[in-house]
């Protein structure tokens, strides 16, 4: 394989790859990297919180059942 057959066929492969991993779209839903989708719960001192109060801070949920 000539050295001008082996550019073409590489020149191919990294058309080929960028096309399939950049579609344009935004992906929604449940994946890494995605912002979560903003809840609202009552805190155990009765306040309500709601998680785009902490927008640009680190959130650690813990869930927890008793069963």
């Amino acid at each position: 394989m000539g050295k001008k057959n082996r550019w073409i066929i590489i020149i191919m492969l990294v058309v080929l790859l960028s096309a399939c991993t950049q579609t344009g779209e935004v992906e929604e839903g449940y994946f890494p990297g995605n912002n979560a989708p903003d809840f609202t719960l009552e805190s155990l001192a009765g306040e309500t919180v709601s998680l785009s109060d902490y927008s640009g801070k680190s959130v650690l949920l813990v869930f927890w059942a008793s069963w």
